[in-house]
């Protein structure tokens, strides 16, 4: 079972991977779209178990000092954080622990504070230093279990906070993403983008039943964005391996770029017909 997950997620086949919780009964509650918020926490609490499963692997590959075993450990590992991003505004210290950038820590890669994904892949892919990423690897599986607890702490999450994260999201792969600062030495962002997406679709889901209610014409809309969204990705997952970013055309990276619009403003639209501050 878990190989065939693994396999969605480099692949990236939306369609298993995206929606594997929301059949799960959710439970009534009195807060504003609960059901929905109990939706899109359970697929993320999904995605975590899975995280954590990846991360150990990403530190036994590391420890055996195997350079190939290493990369591919980390390409396998990056999928399921890059779909929970969507809340990282719940528990910003654990996604700075996380996926913090060095622009993002004062002194950048020069500071004992950064740490996390991006610290272990430029010793990786750049320095080829694997006995250097083993203790960051070992801190990540550790700041891995605090997003596991703070998914569960459902007082961190209201249908206000989803529609920021989903839209801040989908507005930072256009804005910021596509000009592939997000894996500099790996060359694997069309990962983070793919999972962005599918992470912002699976959290709108919830939302669907009461969307339909008020507009059947932009829940269907919805689904096509995300149809199109993927359909401009899946070219680079063909292979035995992602395509490498840097082998992506400007007037591919475009489309990428608009199809990240596009989910921002039918997301917006979604949240201004159900009226969520």
């Amino acid at each position: 079972m878990y190989l065939s997950t693994r396999r969605h997620l480099i692949k990236g086949v939306a369609g298993t991977l995206a929606f594997s919780a929301i059949a799960r009964p959710v439970l009534a509650n009195v807060a504003p779209h609960a059901d929905a918020i109990g939706v899109g926490l359970r697929y993320f609490q999904d995605q975590v178990a899975v995280q954590k499963t990846l991360c150990a692997e990403l530190t036994a590959a590391i420890a055996s000092g195997d350079q190939e075993a290493a990369e591919l450990a980390y390409e396998f590992s990056r999928a399921p954080y890059e779909q929970i991003e969507v809340h990282a505004g719940a528990f910003e210290d654990i996604d700075f622990a996380i996926d913090a950038r060095p622009y993002a820590v004062d002194g950048g890669e020069t500071s004992d504070d950064f740490r996390g994904f991006h610290k272990i892949e430029a010793l990786i892919y750049r320095d080829h230093d694997l006995s250097a990423a083993l203790p960051f690897a070992q801190a990540l599986e550790a700041s891995v279990d605090e997003l596991s607890t703070a998914l569960g702490e459902t007082e961190r999450f209201s249908a206000t906070q989803f529609m920021d994260g989903m839209v801040s999201l989908s507005e930072e792969v256009a804005a910021k993403k596509i000009s592939s600062e997000e894996e500099t030495w790996s060359d694997l962002s069309l990962i983070i983008f793919r999972h962005n997406f599918m992470g912002i679709q699976s959290q709108l889901a919830g939302f669907k039943p009461a969307l339909g209610a008020k507009s059947q014409t932009l829940a269907d809309e919805a689904d096509l964005v995300f149809a199109q969204a993927q359909e401009t990705l899946e070219p680079f997952f063909r292979g035995p391996r992602v395509t490498r970013y840097s082998d992506v055309r400007a007037a591919e990276r475009g489309a990428i770029g608009r199809s990240a619009y596009a989910i921002r403003d039918v997301v917006q639209n979604a949240r201004d017909a159900l009226e969520i501050a």
